[in-house]
């Protein structure tokens, strides 16, 4: 559901040309960073692509690809999970309480 929506997010939805490999790697890349953000691990983030076609088509890049864009986008999710801690860290403490 996360990569369909990627889709109607990005603005793919908004013609009516088939899928481009392109296209489905960026819905494949906000899946991940979703499925990562709600606390799947990356194993259970690319149990659908594991039944996916090894080759690619005119409309889909090959697995592989696809598996790729899935990692990328959990590890951007993690990356700014790891920013903002790092930040957090940074922070003056507040002052005590009265």
């Amino acid at each position: 559901m996360a990569h369909e929506i990627g889709h109607h997010l990005q603005g793919h939805t908004l013609t009516a040309d088939d899928s481009k490999p392109p296209e489905e790697l960026e819905a494949d890349e906000y899946a991940g960073f979703i499925l990562a953000s709600l606390g799947a691990k990356i194993d259970e983030s690319l149990s659908l692509w594991h039944s996916l076609p090894a080759e690619g088509s005119t409309t889909h890049p090959p697995r592989t690809q696809r598996r790729e864009a899935v990692r990328r986008g959990g590890a951007k999710w993690h990356n700014i999970q790891k920013n903002m801690m790092a930040k957090a860290r940074t922070l003056p403490s507040p002052p005590p309480q009265k």
